[in-house]
């Protein structure tokens, strides 16, 4: 494109275009204004990084085809994405464009994407013929089962928040890809076939999409700080290590391949207002699985906490003491799932300005009690 000064190059127009329009998004409605606009996606059969990376919080990687190749394809630019340092965005759920028959794709693909969509920093359905959940079935199996992924996405608002604004502020994104780092900007997409799509949200939330069906995954567990163990997100009896390698075989529609870090603190909002659909941000949950170690590295949550710090140290009397800074408007409750000491055994201290709001849980059942699923198939 040419300007009044003379050419300008792709990446000055794109700067300018998307940046002006962010910035006066922001004079005009606020410093809590977002814009959509596209990370790296593919045009003439490139990858292009398109908008300057300070304006993308909620950046979704173009339209793609409703066939899980299509998926596949939105998962390539995930990775191109997060190696050019966006920090949070998504794709759309069960592709953009429109596909075959009435609903214009199938039920198993929808089901999967938006799994994905789930354990994305965006979420967001959309695009040609068929996107409502009860559609896809008269049984609503469909329809129960977006309920809880959308549920879950709600739950991770606060690790959600944190991790975006740790990612901003270091400049990088909030997914990390476990493929090896290979920048295809400028580059034929058609050449890029990384190793795995797996990928770590934050650094404590493993996700690993399902691109087949039938659904089968394979999963080499990472090493992340020291952490050498992952628990799966539905079964906190299923525990693996790092270096190990897993297939996971003909997955159930409800499940999905996700698992957190042990011994970790994970901040959630699983509480919700007396309507039951908007989460109630006067609460805050922190899950623990498996807290053998001897001190948590503590996690500052950054989203309406006004920055709490939560952490928990194991006593040599085998207690264990849940340590959180000073707070007025929060109600806390901390969850552990799985524990090497039984819950008689467990001497739970708070240390907080505040305690009556402070809530100890023990417990092998998750907090989204109503996910039960099935155990993964494994080889």
């Amino acid at each position: 494109p040419r300007g009044h000064k003379g050419i300008v190059t792709h990446r000055e127009y794109a700067n300018s275009y998307y940046g002006d329009f962010f910035d006066h998004t922001r004079s005009v409605v606020g410093d809590s204004a977002l814009i959509m606009s596209r990370p790296v996606d593919g045009i003439d059969f490139v990858f292009l990084d398109f908008s300057p990376q300070r304006v993308v919080f909620s950046g979704w990687v173009g339209d793609e085809d409703p066939t899980f190749e299509g998926l596949e394809n939105a998962l390539k630019r995930y990775l191109q994405s997060a190696w050019a340092g966006y920090t949070n965005f998504g794709s759309d759920i069960g592709g953009y464009r429109t596909g075959n028959g009435t609903l214009g794709r199938s039920k198993e693909l929808f089901i999967r994407w938006f799994q994905l969509g789930a354990f994305s920093p965006l979420m967001e359905n959309g695009g040609n013929k068929e996107h409502r959940p009860w559609m896809f079935d008269s049984t609503n199996e469909t329809l129960n089962i977006y309920k809880r992924y959308v549920s879950i996405h709600y739950q991770l608002v606060p690790y959600l928040y944190t991790t975006g604004t740790v990612a901003y502020e270091h400049q990088r994104s909030s997914i990390q890809p476990l493929a090896p780092h290979q920048s295809f900007i400028n580059k034929l997409i058609d050449d890029f076939k990384p190793s795995t799509y797996n990928y770590l949200l934050g650094s404590d939330i493993l996700v690993c999409p399902i691109i087949t069906n039938p659904a089968n995954v394979h999963v080499t567990f990472p090493h992340v700080d020291g952490n050498d163990s992952w628990v799966a997100w539905w079964d906190s009896s299923l525990v693996y290590h790092a270096g190990q390698s897993i297939s996971f075989n003909n997955i159930s529609l409800e499940n999905f391949t996700v698992f957190h870090r042990s011994g970790v603190l994970i901040p959630l909002r699983n509480h919700y207002t007396s309507d039951k659909m908007v989460p109630d941000e006067n609460h805050i949950t922190f899950l623990i699985d498996q807290p053998d170690s001897v001190k948590a590295h503590p996690v500052q949550v950054r989203d309406k906490s006004n920055g709490l710090v939560a952490s928990y140290n194991l006593q040599m009397d085998g207690s264990l003491l849940f340590l959180v800074t000073a707070h007025s408007t929060l109600n806390i409750k901390l969850t552990i799932r799985r524990s090497p000491f039984t819950a008689s055994q467990a001497t739970i201290c708070n240390s907080c300005s505040f305690t009556k709001k402070c809530q100890v849980v023990y417990s092998d059942e998750y907090i989204a009690k109503n996910f039960n699923t099935p155990k993964y198939n494994q080889n």
